[in-house]
């Protein structure tokens, strides 16, 4: 699914959020170039603990720091199916 450059917010990435908890379908997601900053990257990093499927998340070039890579990589321990991670120009 390719929802980049949507000038998706922090109230986007919680309804992606909340998709990634309730799909069961989805391999791949790419919400790179958007507006999503550390409170909404947060809510999508603490998702990616009960999602079971996706493979590729591409976060590039979004509003994102350290705290966020710090989630995310508390979610990978439960996560075991997300291979791809691209985290690119985030500031």
């Amino acid at each position: 699914l390719n929802l980049s450059m949507n000038n998706i917010d922090n109230r986007g990435a919680v309804e992606i959020a909340n998709l990634l908890v309730s799909n069961n379908k989805l391999l791949c997601l790419d919400i790179s170039i958007n507006k999503i900053s550390l409170e909404g990257a947060v809510v999508i990093s603490k998702s990616l603990a009960l999602n079971c499927t996706l493979q590729k998340l591409n976060l590039a070039n979004n509003w994102i720091n350290s705290i966020v890579i710090i989630e995310i990589a508390k979610s990978l321990i439960i996560n075991r199916t997300l291979q791809i991670l691209n985290i690119a120009a985030s500031n």
